[in-house]
């Protein structure tokens, strides 16, 4: 087989070897493309381009600078003015380079924490100061100590006023009656309003205070607190004593209350309840079937021991009107459900009756597992065998 030599003329011609139509193609975009160059280039000789007057553009760039220099205030050389952080108002922290709302914050924290700041560092704990800025209004910041009175006790009617006091007036210790001391009173030692209002209704609905100590009972009130107002406490043993004998007349105070039959309203004639603690011994009552032993208020979590203390004086309950269950036909579910019986106690008394069939007297409980005879002498009360 002869070799075909390579001929590059032909190669070209057979490259280009196109159809006619294909051929008006080519032509007609080379056309378009001639055209186009054409228009490109011919465009500046048609189309004037505008002249600018640069002389007014920079005449406005001059005045749009005077108008921002104008606006943005410079630095004033004027030192701040010392001010008091417990006492300052808007204008004060202004000074000091804040803005509107960052003074805002700082009032509004000054508030939360009772109306002042117990030392200059207490300010670093508001979020927007962090310790550059501190460190540079601490010299323009003071704080006036307040002289103690320990010499005048003051005599004023039990309860709130109509007067609120403000919250921007200056708090001072002196010596104090928590019997005999009103709200706005308290608010003027530098208590906040929900301490204040706490004392005042235990003294009210609670009882008297024998001594110092007894503050400590307040909810609000802990012991950081009772050691700034412990010294100034002084009770009036007189003015006790016939309080006392006053409160011992009062109603509430004769009337004993049935626990096992008694509804909300007549609960909180005892001295000490209110809606809330009358509920929670409503509700702690259904889910037992009945009080045997007035003692068993003592389990409710929600009171106190101290309170119930005083609400134990003026119950008795009918052990009659209890609500037993029939150990022998109960359902798990329902034994279950008494708060003296968790599962591995009822699983034990369940598979004792599985396998005995029945139990006959309350010593048979003892048969189940290792129950203790002062936990079998308590279900006793809730459990009937027959």
């Amino acid at each position: 087989m002869v070799k075909r030599q390579f001929n590059l003329t032909d190669h070209l011609l057979e490259l280009f070897d196109t159809f006619k139509h294909e051929r008006k193609g080519v032509l007609f975009f080379s056309f378009l493309i001639i055209l186009a160059l054409i228009f490109h280039f011919s465009l500046d000789y048609w189309v004037e381009a505008p002249s600018i007057n640069t002389h007014q553009l920079d005449s406005l760039i001059s005045e749009s600078v005077e108008v921002s220099n104008t606006s943005v205030p410079r630095k004033s050389n004027v030192k701040p003015k010392t001010i008091d952080p417990n006492t300052a108002g808007k204008a004060g922290w202004i000074q000091l380079g804040f803005s509107e709302k960052q003074v805002k914050s700082i009032l509004n924290y000054r508030s939360a924490i009772g109306g002042k700041f117990k030392d200059i560092n207490h300010i670093q704990k508001i979020y927007i100061i962090d310790s550059f800025k501190f460190s540079k209004i601490k010299s323009y910041l003071s704080i006036e100590t307040h002289k103690i009175l320990d010499n005048v006790a003051p005599v004023v009617p039990s309860g709130k006023t109509s007067k609120r006091v403000k919250k921007e007036s200056r708090t001072s210790l002196f010596v104090f009656d928590p019997n005999k001391i009103s709200y706005d009173s308290l608010l003027l030692l530098g208590f906040h309003s929900k301490q204040a209002s706490s004392l005042i209704k235990y003294r009210e609905k609670i009882e008297y205070f024998g001594s110092s100590s007894d503050l400590l009972k307040l909810y609000l009130y802990n012991e950081s607190d009772h050691k700034k107002y412990a010294f100034f406490v002084q009770i009036d043993s007189k003015y006790l004593e016939l309080l006392s004998k006053n409160n011992s007349l009062k109603t509430f105070e004769t009337k004993i209350i049935e626990l096992n039959t008694a509804d909300t309203a007549q609960l909180m004639q005892i001295r000490g309840v209110g809606p809330y603690y009358a509920a929670k011994i409503i509700q702690y009552r259904n889910a037992l079937g009945g009080y045997f032993d007035k003692k068993q208020l003592y389990e409710i979590k929600k009171i106190p021991k101290e309170r119930m203390d005083i609400i134990i004086k003026s119950v008795f309950t009918d052990g009659k009107q209890v609500k037993k269950i029939r150990i022998n036909n109960c359902e798990f579910k329902e034994l279950l459900a008494h708060p003296y019986f968790d599962y591995y106690e009822t699983k034990l008394l369940f598979d004792y009756r599985n396998e005995h069939v029945k139990f006959i007297y309350l010593q048979d409980l003892k048969k189940t597992g290792p129950l203790p005879d002062y936990y079998i002498d308590k279900v006793g009360h809730y459990l009937i065998f027959d």
